[in-house]
């Protein structure tokens, strides 16, 4: 589908970043746990799309992760330099997701989750799924003017229509991510109940299309949130991602940032 790109990837290192989100989410269900039963139901109350707790894992795992060993490993820096550009720089604001089906999020409705990425220059967002996605995970959702054709729907499950345009979710499996520029109305929607969702979201853009004095600074936002607004490269990334271990928003089981 035009909109959208499908890439397939070498997914061994993949592995290892699940083991470390694992790692992660099973200590702070430990560390924070209250009077829930068990994992699921702490990770329903606790994991929004904006939770301090979220915010608080995706600096740790981050610190941990060797993006530039997971965009080599996995052929992703081959693709780049081939397909898009040569020289590019790598947005420090990297989201790690773990999806529930939280029974506090509030508003998730299309119009407030639909939307565009506003970083500033031409990015390229590459949405890597740490598993397989399909419709009990859910997974990213977009808008397109376009129909699915026969080779389309093995990837692409139409939802409904939205505004006179198709609204679609990814469908895809391990090994396979989705890469999009930045005029992409998309978003994603929650897995059902009793099902979760992995997934790294990485941003690249060309090195000659950025002004590095707009993007030289980290800062946080007005909730208190560590905003990474850096760009770069591949053997500078590393070294900055493990600093964010020690940003903690101001309170960790917060609901909504």
């Amino acid at each position: 589908m035009e909109d959208v790109t499908l890439i397939k990837i070498k997914s061994e290192i993949l592995n290892k970043v699940r083991t470390i989100y694992h790692k992660e989410f099973d200590e702070a269900y430990k560390k924070f746990k209250k009077n829930e039963k068990n994992k699921s139901e702490f990770y329903r109350k606790y994991l929004t799309p904006t939770s301090g707790l979220l915010y608080y894992l995706q600096w740790k795992i981050l610190s941990q992760i060797s993006i530039k060993q997971l965009f080599i490993k996995s052929g992703l820096d081959k693709h780049i330099k081939k397909n898009i550009t040569k020289d590019y720089l790598i947005y420090s604001m990297i989201f790690c997701r773990n999806h529930v089906n939280s029974i506090n999020v509030k508003n998730y409705s299309l119009k407030n989750i639909l939307h565009y990425d506003s970083y500033g220059p031409n990015t390229t967002t590459f949405w890597m799924p740490l598993h397989k996605i399909n419709k009990n995970s859910g997974g990213l959702i977009f808008l397109s003017k376009k129909k699915l054709s026969n080779k389309d729907t093995k990837n692409f499950i139409l939802l409904k229509r939205y505004k006179n345009k198709n609204l679609y979710q990814v469908k895809c499996e391990k090994g396979e991510i989705i890469s999009f520029n930045k005029s992409l109305f998309h978003g994603a929607n929650l897995p059902k109940r009793g099902f979760k969702r992995m997934t790294l979201d990485l941003r690249i853009a060309d090195k000659k299309e950025i002004n590095l004095k707009k993007f030289n600074k980290n800062y946080y936002s007005t909730k208190g949130v560590f905003r990474p607004n850096k760009f770069l490269s591949l053997n500078k990334i590393d070294n900055e991602l493990k600093k964010f271990a020690l940003q903690n928003p101001r309170s960790l089981l917060q609901l909504n940032y």
